[in-house]
């Protein structure tokens, strides 16, 4: 392939180096704007292509050191070398433009940000993967393993964890593979258990929930303001285990939390689990709704909506259309894709309800992940 020396001109959404040659974009990982690098071309799709750092030929004042010993080996974080307020400028700048792309005017909406308290030591579940005497994670786009000693976005007591397995042989707690086989570790960590170790477990062994304690409560706080001087019912759509909807208990009368994963226990008389794909399960409740049947009929509803990274899909006509049937007032939309939350906005606006707040919090720095929730109000 070919090398050629270019400069960092821009940044692209995902925090990839943009520079342009010969006419075309091309596309330079973990580069900032100001560098000049020697590169090696490793893909050409004509319009653009993306390159490879061979050299830094000179370093950029905005770049910064980063903090894991593995960075730019390892599959994870991929902007360790950008000034943290950079990032979070960089993830809001990425979520207005594609709701600009969409259409979605949002001129007079508030734009709340949440960006996160801590840039390193935030995540209480990592997964790793063990073969031989070697424990790390996989190479971005590779089965190959990257050794590490500790994950610095990992909470501190994950790392200590991570050290006694690693030290095994000598502490005689050993968790060795058979010869040439890997094993799958998933480390996860409460504070009112301390950490435990799941072997060739699937994900989430120990349950599901956001990996970011701190932003996870600035979530829930964001959400229950949403809902400030509400009550009646709410219903808590693609819900898990209603991690959202729980802190609301106190001012709603019932709770419905949907999901195809519920736990099989609730942990209160007024929340109930239902385990359902959330379309037919909503539209059987609006035409019971409609007929009378409910024992809700006289109150007014609202709802919080938070489908998987594809966001609402095909399905999205239908489960506006059952909200408005359901009396809905006012319900809080949240993605975890920042093209699924545009295409999401834009058509929920299109079937007649008002943007009132757009949130935008940070669950994973040192990555271009970002979390965008809305609230929508029922137009009278």
């Amino acid at each position: 392939m070919t090398d050629m020396n270019l400069e960092i001109i821009d940044l692209s959404r995902e925090g990839t180096g943009v520079a342009r040659a010969d006419g075309k974009v091309i596309f330079v990982p973990y580069t900032v704007p100001g560098d000049r690098v020697r590169v090696e071309v490793v893909r050409d799709e004509g319009r653009y292509a993306e390159a490879q750092v061979i050299e830094i030929l000179e370093k950029s004042p905005a770049r910064i050191s980063p903090r894991c010993r593995v960075f730019g080996e390892c599959g994870g974080c991929t902007l360790q070398h950008l000034p943290y307020e950079r990032q979070w400028e960089l993830k809001k700048k990425g979520v207005l433009h594609a709701l600009t792309r969409t259409q979605v005017s949002f001129e007079d909406v508030p734009v709340r940000e949440f960006p996160a308290a801590d840039e390193y030591s935030y995540r209480n579940r990592i997964q790793l993967r063990k073969r031989g005497n070697e424990i790390g994670f996989f190479r971005k786009r590779s089965r190959e393993l990257v050794a590490i000693e500790r994950c610095e976005i990992a909470l501190e007591p994950l790392n200590e964890r991570l050290a006694e397995i690693s030290r095994a042989p000598e502490s005689g707690e050993s968790i060795v593979p058979a010869a040439g086989a890997e094993i799958k570790m998933e480390l996860d960590y409460r504070p009112e258990v301390g950490v435990r170790v799941a072997i060739n477990q699937p994900h989430a062994a120990f349950g599901f929930r956001q990996v970011n304690d701190a932003q996870n409560e600035q979530m829930r706080s964001w959400v229950a303001s949403a809902f400030e001087g509400c009550g009646g019912h709410l219903f808590d759509l693609f819900g898990g285990n209603g991690n959202l909807s729980q802190p609301l208990l106190s001012q709603f009368e019932s709770v419905d939390v949907v999901d195809l994963t519920v736990p099989s226990v609730s942990p209160d008389p007024r929340m109930k689990f239902y385990r359902s794909e959330v379309l037919p399960w909503l539209k059987d409740r609006a035409r019971d709704f409609k007929r009378g049947h409910s024992p809700r009929r006289e109150k007014l509803a609202y709802a919080i909506v938070d489908p998987p990274r594809e966001g609402l899909r095909t399905t999205s006509n239908g489960i506006l259309e059952a909200l408005g049937q359901l009396q809905v007032d006012r319900f809080v939309l949240i993605s975890c894709d920042i093209d699924s939350y545009a295409r999401d906005v834009s058509r929920v606006l299109k079937s007649g309800w008002k943007l009132r707040e757009i949130a935008l919090f940070d669950f994973f720095p040192q990555t271009p992940h970002v979390e965008s929730a809305a609230v929508f109000v029922r137009v009278k």
